[in-house]
Protein backbone atom coordinates (compact mmCIF):
# COMPACT_ATOMS: atom_id res chain seq x y z
CA UNK A 1 0.00 0.00 0.00
CA UNK A 2 2.77 2.39 0.89
CA UNK A 3 4.63 1.74 -2.37
CA UNK A 4 1.43 2.19 -4.37
CA UNK A 5 0.71 5.45 -2.59
CA UNK A 6 4.17 6.76 -3.43
CA UNK A 7 3.73 5.76 -7.07
CA UNK A 8 0.32 7.43 -7.10
CA UNK A 9 1.72 10.66 -5.63
CA UNK A 10 4.65 10.59 -8.05
CA UNK A 11 2.32 10.01 -10.96
CA UNK A 12 0.00 12.77 -9.70
CA UNK A 13 2.89 15.23 -9.33
CA UNK A 14 4.21 14.28 -12.75
CA UNK A 15 0.78 14.77 -14.27
CA UNK A 16 0.39 18.15 -12.59
CA UNK A 17 3.86 19.13 -13.84
CA UNK A 18 2.98 18.11 -17.37
CA UNK A 19 -0.34 19.97 -17.16
CA UNK A 20 1.49 23.01 -15.76
CA UNK A 21 4.09 22.95 -18.54
CA UNK A 22 1.33 22.46 -21.10
CA UNK A 23 -0.63 25.43 -19.73
CA UNK A 24 2.48 27.63 -19.74
CA UNK A 25 3.28 26.57 -23.30
CA UNK A 26 -0.33 27.08 -24.36
CA UNK A 27 -0.38 30.49 -22.68
CA UNK A 28 2.81 31.45 -24.50
CA UNK A 29 1.41 30.22 -27.80
CA UNK A 30 -1.88 32.06 -27.29
CA UNK A 31 0.06 35.21 -26.31
CA UNK A 32 2.15 34.92 -29.45
CA UNK A 33 -0.88 34.44 -31.68
CA UNK A 34 -2.83 37.19 -29.90
CA UNK A 35 0.13 39.54 -30.13
CA UNK A 36 0.50 38.90 -33.83
CA UNK A 37 -3.21 39.29 -34.55
CA UNK A 38 -3.79 42.35 -32.37
CA UNK A 39 -0.58 44.13 -33.32
CA UNK A 40 -1.10 43.26 -36.96
CA UNK A 41 -4.61 44.67 -36.83
CA UNK A 42 -3.56 47.82 -35.02
CA UNK A 43 -0.63 48.35 -37.36
CA UNK A 44 -2.98 48.07 -40.32
CA UNK A 45 -5.33 50.53 -38.64
CA UNK A 46 -2.44 52.90 -38.00
CA UNK A 47 -1.23 52.59 -41.58
CA UNK A 48 -4.73 53.40 -42.80
CA UNK A 49 -4.88 56.45 -40.52
CA UNK A 50 -1.48 57.74 -41.64
CA UNK A 51 -2.37 57.22 -45.28
CA UNK A 52 -5.54 59.23 -44.76
CA UNK A 53 -3.54 61.96 -43.00
CA UNK A 54 -1.12 62.10 -45.92
CA UNK A 55 -4.00 62.42 -48.37
CA UNK A 56 -5.16 65.44 -46.39
CA UNK A 57 -1.67 66.95 -46.61
CA UNK A 58 -1.55 66.33 -50.36
CA UNK A 59 -4.97 67.89 -50.89
CA UNK A 60 -3.85 71.13 -49.21
CA UNK A 61 -0.51 71.00 -51.02
CA UNK A 62 -2.22 70.55 -54.40
CA UNK A 63 -4.63 73.37 -53.62
CA UNK A 64 -1.66 75.69 -53.09
CA UNK A 65 -0.20 74.65 -56.44
CA UNK A 66 -3.52 75.18 -58.19
CA UNK A 67 -3.92 78.61 -56.58
CA UNK A 68 -0.46 79.59 -57.84
CA UNK A 69 -1.61 78.54 -61.31
CA UNK A 70 -4.87 80.53 -61.10
CA UNK A 71 -3.01 83.66 -59.94
CA UNK A 72 -1.73 84.10 -63.50
CA UNK A 73 -4.98 83.51 -65.40
CA UNK A 74 -5.34 87.26 -66.03
CA UNK A 75 -1.76 87.49 -67.22
CA UNK A 76 -2.12 84.76 -69.83
CA UNK A 77 -5.53 85.97 -71.09
CA UNK A 78 -4.59 89.59 -71.71
CA UNK A 79 -4.54 91.67 -74.88
CA UNK A 80 -1.23 93.33 -73.92
CA UNK A 81 0.48 89.96 -73.40
CA UNK A 82 -1.12 88.69 -76.63
CA UNK A 83 0.49 91.57 -78.52
CA UNK A 84 3.80 91.26 -76.66
CA UNK A 85 4.28 87.59 -77.56
CA UNK A 86 4.02 88.66 -81.21
CA UNK A 87 6.21 91.77 -81.32
CA UNK A 88 8.26 91.66 -78.08
CA UNK A 89 7.75 95.39 -77.49
CA UNK A 90 9.91 96.94 -74.78
CA UNK A 91 7.03 98.99 -73.34
CA UNK A 92 5.42 95.82 -72.00
CA UNK A 93 8.70 94.84 -70.32
CA UNK A 94 9.29 98.27 -68.77
CA UNK A 95 5.73 98.44 -67.48
CA UNK A 96 5.02 94.89 -66.32
CA UNK A 97 8.26 92.95 -65.95
CA UNK A 98 10.37 95.27 -63.80
CA UNK A 99 11.80 94.13 -60.48
CA UNK A 100 9.16 95.66 -58.15
CA UNK A 101 6.43 93.98 -60.19
CA UNK A 102 8.17 90.60 -60.06
CA UNK A 103 8.53 90.97 -56.30
CA UNK A 104 4.78 91.54 -56.02
CA UNK A 105 4.12 88.46 -58.14
CA UNK A 106 6.34 86.37 -55.83
CA UNK A 107 7.97 84.44 -58.68
CA UNK A 108 11.49 83.13 -59.20
CA UNK A 109 11.15 82.93 -62.97
CA UNK A 110 8.81 84.06 -65.73
CA UNK A 111 8.92 83.26 -69.43
CA UNK A 112 6.93 84.15 -72.53
CA UNK A 113 7.40 81.50 -75.23
CA UNK A 114 5.75 81.76 -78.65
CA UNK A 115 4.07 78.94 -80.58
CA UNK A 116 7.27 77.97 -82.38
CA UNK A 117 9.10 77.42 -79.09
CA UNK A 118 11.08 80.67 -79.30
CA UNK A 119 11.55 82.46 -75.97
CA UNK A 120 10.39 86.07 -76.42
CA UNK A 121 11.25 87.02 -72.83
CA UNK A 122 12.68 85.21 -69.83
CA UNK A 123 14.15 86.16 -66.49
CA UNK A 124 14.87 84.64 -63.16
CA UNK A 125 14.32 86.62 -59.98
CA UNK A 126 15.89 86.53 -56.53
CA UNK A 127 13.05 87.20 -54.09
CA UNK A 128 15.41 87.81 -51.17
CA UNK A 129 17.56 90.39 -52.95
CA UNK A 130 14.79 91.74 -55.19
CA UNK A 131 16.94 91.45 -58.31
CA UNK A 132 16.64 89.86 -61.72
CA UNK A 133 18.96 86.99 -62.58
CA UNK A 134 19.29 84.47 -65.42
CA UNK A 135 16.92 81.51 -65.34
CA UNK A 136 18.62 78.29 -64.15
CA UNK A 137 20.32 76.53 -67.09
CA UNK A 138 18.83 73.26 -65.84
CA UNK A 139 15.33 74.59 -66.54
CA UNK A 140 15.93 74.71 -70.29
CA UNK A 141 15.32 70.97 -70.58
CA UNK A 142 11.65 71.69 -69.85
CA UNK A 143 11.37 74.11 -72.79
CA UNK A 144 11.51 71.62 -75.63
CA UNK A 145 8.84 72.27 -78.31
CA UNK A 146 7.15 68.95 -77.53
CA UNK A 147 7.55 69.40 -73.77
CA UNK A 148 4.64 69.34 -71.35
CA UNK A 149 4.97 73.05 -70.49
CA UNK A 150 4.54 74.14 -74.12
CA UNK A 151 1.61 71.90 -75.05
CA UNK A 152 -1.71 73.73 -74.95
CA UNK A 153 -4.43 72.29 -77.15
CA UNK A 154 -7.10 74.74 -76.03
CA UNK A 155 -7.50 78.12 -74.34
CA UNK A 156 -8.75 76.34 -71.22
CA UNK A 157 -5.56 74.29 -70.94
CA UNK A 158 -3.05 74.71 -68.13
CA UNK A 159 -0.21 72.71 -66.60
CA UNK A 160 0.87 72.97 -62.97
CA UNK A 161 2.95 70.90 -60.59
CA UNK A 162 6.50 70.66 -59.29
CA UNK A 163 9.73 70.22 -61.21
CA UNK A 164 13.00 69.24 -59.61
CA UNK A 165 16.05 71.34 -60.39
CA UNK A 166 19.54 71.13 -58.87
CA UNK A 167 18.70 74.44 -57.18
CA UNK A 168 15.63 72.92 -55.50
CA UNK A 169 12.00 71.94 -56.00
CA UNK A 170 10.00 74.55 -57.91
CA UNK A 171 6.24 75.08 -58.17
CA UNK A 172 5.56 75.64 -61.86
CA UNK A 173 2.59 76.75 -63.93
CA UNK A 174 2.13 77.11 -67.68
CA UNK A 175 -0.88 78.75 -69.33
CA UNK A 176 -1.79 79.47 -72.97
CA UNK A 177 -1.53 83.10 -74.06
CA UNK A 178 -4.80 84.43 -75.51
CA UNK A 179 -6.79 87.66 -75.80
CA UNK A 180 -8.62 89.16 -72.84
CA UNK A 181 -11.85 87.75 -74.32
CA UNK A 182 -10.18 84.33 -74.54
CA UNK A 183 -10.76 84.21 -78.26
CA UNK A 184 -8.62 83.62 -81.32
CA UNK A 185 -5.62 81.37 -81.72
CA UNK A 186 -3.17 80.55 -78.94
CA UNK A 187 0.02 82.53 -79.54
CA UNK A 188 2.27 80.88 -76.99
CA UNK A 189 2.77 79.99 -73.34
CA UNK A 190 3.24 81.96 -70.14
CA UNK A 191 5.43 80.00 -67.71
CA UNK A 192 5.95 81.07 -64.10
CA UNK A 193 7.77 79.35 -61.25
CA UNK A 194 8.54 79.75 -57.58
CA UNK A 195 10.90 77.67 -55.46
CA UNK A 196 9.22 75.60 -52.79
CA UNK A 197 10.68 77.51 -49.87
CA UNK A 198 11.13 76.16 -46.37
CA UNK A 199 8.88 78.82 -44.88
CA UNK A 200 6.09 77.70 -47.21
CA UNK A 201 6.43 74.12 -45.96
CA UNK A 202 6.51 75.43 -42.38
CA UNK A 203 3.28 77.30 -43.02
CA UNK A 204 1.64 74.09 -44.19
CA UNK A 205 2.99 72.30 -41.12
CA UNK A 206 1.43 74.87 -38.80
CA UNK A 207 -1.94 74.92 -40.53
CA UNK A 208 -2.20 71.12 -40.70
CA UNK A 209 -0.43 70.45 -37.38
CA UNK A 210 1.53 67.69 -39.11
CA UNK A 211 5.36 67.73 -39.32
CA UNK A 212 6.13 67.88 -43.03
CA UNK A 213 9.33 67.73 -45.02
CA UNK A 214 9.91 67.86 -48.76
CA UNK A 215 12.74 65.84 -50.29
CA UNK A 216 13.60 66.42 -53.97
CA UNK A 217 14.16 62.95 -55.43
CA UNK A 218 17.19 63.59 -57.56
CA UNK A 219 18.73 60.42 -58.94
CA UNK A 220 21.15 58.92 -56.45
CA UNK A 221 19.84 61.05 -53.57
CA UNK A 222 16.92 58.98 -52.32
CA UNK A 223 16.41 59.26 -48.52
CA UNK A 224 17.85 56.17 -46.75
CA UNK A 225 14.45 55.27 -45.24
CA UNK A 226 13.18 54.50 -48.73
CA UNK A 227 16.01 52.24 -49.88
CA UNK A 228 13.93 49.25 -50.97
CA UNK A 229 12.67 47.58 -54.11
CA UNK A 230 9.77 50.05 -54.29
CA UNK A 231 12.16 52.99 -54.02
CA UNK A 232 13.56 52.32 -57.47
CA UNK A 233 10.27 53.57 -58.90
CA UNK A 234 10.97 56.94 -57.29
CA UNK A 235 14.32 57.42 -58.98
CA UNK A 236 13.14 57.73 -62.56
CA UNK A 237 11.21 60.56 -64.15
CA UNK A 238 9.35 60.34 -67.44
CA UNK A 239 10.47 62.08 -70.62
CA UNK A 240 8.89 65.38 -69.60
CA UNK A 241 10.89 65.52 -66.37
CA UNK A 242 7.80 65.01 -64.21
CA UNK A 243 7.92 62.05 -61.87
CA UNK A 244 5.39 59.27 -62.33
CA UNK A 245 3.12 58.56 -59.37
CA UNK A 246 3.64 55.78 -56.85
CA UNK A 247 1.67 54.56 -53.86
CA UNK A 248 1.87 55.91 -50.35
CA UNK A 249 4.62 54.12 -48.44
CA UNK A 250 4.67 53.78 -44.64
CA UNK A 251 8.00 53.16 -42.90
CA UNK A 252 8.55 52.63 -39.16
CA UNK A 253 11.17 54.94 -37.68
CA UNK A 254 11.17 53.25 -34.27
CA UNK A 255 8.59 52.08 -31.73
CA UNK A 256 7.16 55.58 -31.38
CA UNK A 257 7.41 57.10 -34.83
CA UNK A 258 6.59 56.19 -38.38
CA UNK A 259 7.01 58.10 -41.63
CA UNK A 260 4.72 58.37 -44.61
CA UNK A 261 6.01 59.00 -48.12
CA UNK A 262 4.06 59.88 -51.21
CA UNK A 263 4.83 60.99 -54.74
CA UNK A 264 2.21 62.83 -56.78
CA UNK A 265 1.67 61.71 -60.36
CA UNK A 266 2.68 65.04 -61.93
CA UNK A 267 5.24 65.94 -59.31
CA UNK A 268 8.87 65.31 -58.60
CA UNK A 269 8.66 66.18 -54.91
CA UNK A 270 8.32 63.68 -52.08
CA UNK A 271 6.41 64.54 -48.94
CA UNK A 272 7.45 63.04 -45.66
CA UNK A 273 5.34 63.23 -42.51
CA UNK A 274 6.25 61.91 -39.07
CA UNK A 275 3.50 60.61 -36.80
CA UNK A 276 3.82 59.27 -33.25
CA UNK A 277 2.76 55.65 -33.13
CA UNK A 278 0.41 55.78 -30.12
CA UNK A 279 -1.76 53.02 -31.55
CA UNK A 280 1.17 50.62 -31.47
CA UNK A 281 2.07 51.45 -27.86
CA UNK A 282 -1.53 50.96 -26.67
CA UNK A 283 -1.80 47.69 -28.58
CA UNK A 284 1.17 46.18 -26.74
CA UNK A 285 -0.46 47.00 -23.40
CA UNK A 286 -3.78 45.57 -24.56
CA UNK A 287 -2.18 42.33 -25.75
CA UNK A 288 -0.53 41.77 -22.36
CA UNK A 289 -3.83 42.32 -20.54
CA UNK A 290 -5.88 40.00 -22.72
CA UNK A 291 -3.29 37.21 -22.72
CA UNK A 292 -2.70 37.16 -18.95
CA UNK A 293 -4.44 34.10 -17.49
Amino acid sequence: MKQGKINYLTLRRGTLLIIGITLVSLNAAIYGVASTLLLGGSMRAEEKDTRQAMKGVLNVFNQNIEQFNLNFADWSSWDDAYQFIQDGNSDFIQTNLIEPQLAMLQVNLILFVDRSGKTVFSTGFDLEQGRKKPIPPSFKQHLKPDGLLLKHKSINSSVSGIVILPEGAMIIASRPISTSQRQGEIRGSLIVGRYLREEEVDRLTQSLQVPLKVHPLLKGKVPPELISSSTRKLEHADASGFLEGVSVTVRAQDEKRSSVWHCCKTSTANQQSYFRRKIHEKSISRVKTRSDF
